[in-house]
């Protein structure tokens, strides 16, 4: 029998961390829903593939001692939109074309935090495992991943184009 290898091109995005007592403006009190980030829209395939990646992300998470991530509306619709961008205009940066970056596209979707990372990656013909190991090797991507501070998260998905954005909401007063 032969085999044949493919590797498909793995492009991250150095991750990006706001740490706790931090928050830029905006980052104050917001909405703490619950819904799958695949309810933020994409294709049939995007949606089931960022629903592997949910999975797979808290299976991480649980073999290294963190609890799972729970779904958190916002977060997801501001990972499905900034993919979307990044795919639309053609760019992979956390900070879009017109200056926005992760706590702005959160504030836009009325969630508050007192942490936030967001971990970005471009996989043309990768699947969600694949996308995943690569953040597991790569130190930056890796330590958001399995930092059991954050509590919730949203993931995007949109031409290869992946946001997986990382929320631990504010304090209730």
């Amino acid at each position: 029998m032969r085999w044949i290898a493919f590797t498909a091109p793995l492009l991250l995005g150095a991750c990006m961390t706001i740490p706790i007592g931090t928050p830029p403006a905006g980052g104050g009190a917001g909405t703490t829903g619950t819904t799958s980030g695949a309810a933020a829209g994409g294709s049939a395939m995007g949606q089931s593939e960022v629903q592997q990646m949910e999975q797979l992300v808290n299976r991480h998470r649980a073999s290294v001692g963190c609890p799972p991530l729970a779904p958190l509306a916002g977060a997801a619709r501001a990972a499905q939109l900034h993919s979307e961008d990044m795919a639309r205009r053609g760019y992979f940066d956390h900070r879009s074309p017109d200056g926005k970056q992760p706590w702005d596209r959160l504030a836009a979707q009325g969630v508050g935090y007192r942490m936030v990372a967001e971990n970005i990656a471009h996989t043309p013909g990768a699947t969600a495992a694949a996308t995943l190991r690569g953040w597991i090797e790569s130190p930056g991507h890796r330590r958001n991943l399995e930092n059991c501070a954050y509590t919730h998260h949203g993931v995007g998905l949109s031409n290869a184009r992946w946001t997986h954005v990382f929320v631990t909401p504010p304090l209730s007063p």
